[in-house]
């Protein structure tokens, strides 16, 4: 695109694509001037600028009237310019929505499902506001046949379409179908696809509280499933911790989940973070004697963590003969 604009090749098309690609690169400022001035609020511009800019603001949460006139603006420009841009009425559609307009929302989905069958699942949410369960069910099967066509006829599914899928089974109730689905969408696209990798950790943590909370979940599946949470969103420490409160636990399943987790920290599998976590859990339930070895693995992989220092301090000082010890870590820390 940069080449495009040295070579005075720019038309809409190409300073749309170019301003969204610096947007996307981190340069919001600049790229969204850019797109505004491709999508007026006074007249009709570039169609995909217009819906860019409707898009946005219709992700911004709750509307203000004043917002959802200038979204109404900006797809009228659109739909001016081109008056079948099934975008344009899907987002019209999800405007309708959030001001409670569902009757005109499902209307206006009736044409875009006709020619876009995945915006079936917008018009199921919209039956399914409306109480019309039996209405969102067919709409979402009829997504679901769709995405199996292709797949059957052996065309190479998107990303987002392993999203839609997974989310159709989620709505319809087969859960753990869902995280499947989704589990093959990643590890056909295990990386750059963070839509997908949201959805599964999302289902994967859904199903872990669903299952313990129903009497259901079994140790080494409900270990697996926080692991794979854990792997699949690094910086989210979510999936360790629960891992590591219910180990504690001295019930039935906890004392499973112990053992297990025992197992994992004894082998040369499990995730760094885990040491620090489960140590510090451990100690703070009264277990020091167990925290200390998995606190003295945390600091092999993390010599400077103070949290980490302070609690091995702490465990060693509960032991009653290792106060020298203890008042060095937390020196340290």
């Amino acid at each position: 695109y940069s080449k495009l604009h040295q070579l005075g090749a720019m038309n809409e098309a190409v300073e749309y694509q170019a301003a969204v690609n610096a947007f996307e690169r981190g340069e919001e400022e600049e790229a969204l001037e850019q797109i505004k001035r491709l999508a007026p609020t006074d007249q009709p511009g570039y169609p995909r600028a217009h819906n860019w800019i409707a898009r946005r603001l219709l992700s911004q949460g709750q509307l203000t009237e004043d917002t959802a006139d200038e979204i109404d603006r900006h797809l009228a420009f659109a739909l001016d310019r081109e008056p079948g841009n099934l975008d344009s009425r899907a987002l019209r559609a999800q405007l309708m929505q959030q001001r409670g307009e569902f009757e005109e929302a499902a209307g206006e989905l009736k044409t875009v499902v006709a020619m876009i069958p995945e915006t079936g699942l917008q018009l199921a949410g919209v039956y399914l506001r409306q109480g019309r369960r039996d209405e969102a069910a067919a709409e979402i099967n009829k997504v679901i046949d769709v995405l199996k066509d292709r797949e059957t006829s052996g065309k190479d599914l998107a990303a987002i379409e392993y999203v839609v899928w997974g989310h159709s089974l989620k709505i319809l109730g087969q859960q753990e179908a869902a995280e499947q689905k989704l589990l093959e969408g990643y590890e056909k696209y295990p990386t750059g696809e963070e839509v997908l990798i949201d959805s599964l950790h999302e289902q994967t943590m859904s199903i872990v509280f669903q299952q313990y909370h129903a009497g259901q979940a079994k140790a080494d599946s409900l270990i697996q499933r926080l692991l794979l949470a854990a792997r699949l969103k690094p910086e989210d420490p979510a999936p360790l911790i629960t891992l590591a409160q219910l180990a504690v636990l001295r019930t039935k399943l906890g004392e499973e989940i112990n053992q297990a987790a025992d197992r994992l920290i004894a082998g040369d599998q499990a995730p760094e973070a885990l040491f620090a976590i489960y140590g510090a859990e451990l100690a703070a339930n009264g277990f020091e004697s167990e925290a200390t070895p998995i606190l003295l693995r945390a600091l092999e992989v993390d010599a400077d963590d103070s949290r980490t220092l302070n609690n091995l301090a702490y465990c060693l000082y509960t032991e009653g003969d290792r106060d020298n010890e203890a008042l060095g870590f937390v020196d340290r820390a």
